[in-house]
């Protein structure tokens, strides 16, 4: 993910969601950055922009993404650091995570 996000702001926000900050245990930061019509589910994200966020340490990307809301058939392609990653992929400190949704055109 570094490398498609290099030069970017990726981490020069904080977003504070309210369901995932509901988790008592300890809890880990990650950069997210969402792509094109996903962006609507990060608050106080920018074009070209991804936020840090605290999410749970246990936390796989799904269950990320049904934090997020995201619709489940709306998630395509999941990064980690750059490598593309199934939904099961559980998330670290400093992870940073890109989500795109499926996207076409001709």
């Amino acid at each position: 993910m570094e490398s498609l996000l290099r030069g970017l702001p990726v981490g020069s926000r904080y977003c504070d969601l309210p369901l995932i900050h509901s988790y008592n245990g300890k809890k880990v930061k990650i950069k997210l950055k969402l792509f094109a019509n996903l962006r609507q589910y990060l608050p106080g994200a920018f074009i070209g922009e991804g936020v840090e966020i605290e999410v749970p340490e246990k936390n796989t990307l799904a269950d990320f993404a049904a934090e997020l809301k995201l619709p489940p058939d709306a998630v395509k392609v999941c990064f980690v650091n750059g490598i593309i990653c199934e939904l099961d992929q559980h998330l670290k400190e400093g992870n940073a995570v890109g989500i795109f949704p499926a996207t076409g055109g001709g």
